[in-house]
């Protein structure tokens, strides 16, 4: 495929994203939709993406409403378009899921974290690292709703072991997962091996980034 300047856009908006310049992702992010819309009309496959990140943008900055509004939009586009096990219907989805896990509505990111999950291990198998933050964040929701340790903690090890394996066990994404999971333990009162996963994150972020996470072993 040739890259066009209309990629480098949507990639200079999700750069800009990414560093928290939100204001230089959102006039970009707008100024594709509306030529999108010009050139393709409002339910094409191309307008997808920025519309998904605008999404993402509206979820940072609060407005539930209006990111739920986008991502739901892009999300019924490419489902008329590629059906509903396509793998070009998770960006939206996951956007949709962490929304809701955002409004503590739990029930819904269950299920949409759940449905991305199974697409994702459907259309690029069981390894997929995009999976382990998945599963760390139905993980998280399952905690919030009340479900059992169990379950919360198969997925947060699932989580630990993928990220582990393609990440590496030094990656700070190694470390959320090992502070999640002491959070778990602390509030099952499994102080002892909490303190241990605390120490290990604790020691990866002094490592890669010159401090500690916010929760450490002095929070047990």
């Amino acid at each position: 495929a040739i890259y066009t300047s209309d990629d480098s856009d949507i990639d200079l908006a999700e750069l800009y994203l990414n560093l928290g310049k939100y204001g230089n992702a959102e006039k970009i992010l707008n100024n594709l939709i509306e030529r999108y819309k010009s050139r393709y009309g409002d339910e094409s496959r191309h307008i997808t993406r920025p519309v998904t990140l605008l999404a993402s943008l509206k979820l940072i900055q609060g407005n539930y409403s209006e990111a739920e509004k986008l991502s739901r939009n892009a999300y019924n586009t490419n489902e008329s378009i590629f059906g509903k096990r396509s793998s070009k219907v998770t960006p939206a989805l996951t956007v949709l899921a962490d929304i809701y896990s955002t409004i503590g509505d739990y029930d819904k990111a269950e299920n949409a974290y759940g449905e991305v999950i199974s697409i994702q291990k459907e259309q690029f198998g069981s390894e997929h690292v995009e999976l382990g933050r998945l599963y760390g964040n139905l993980a998280l929701v399952k905690f919030y709703n009340n479900d059992d340790y169990q379950s919360v903690e198969q997925l947060f090890l699932q989580a630990e072991k993928l990220i582990g394996k393609k990440l590496g066990s030094l990656s700070p994404a190694y470390a959320e997962t090992l502070k999640n999971l002491a959070i778990i333990n602390i509030s099952n009162k499994k102080y002892n091996l909490a303190t241990s996963y605390l120490n290990t994150a604790g020691k990866i972020w002094s490592d890669k980034i010159g401090r500690r996470n916010k929760v450490n072993s002095a929070t047990v």
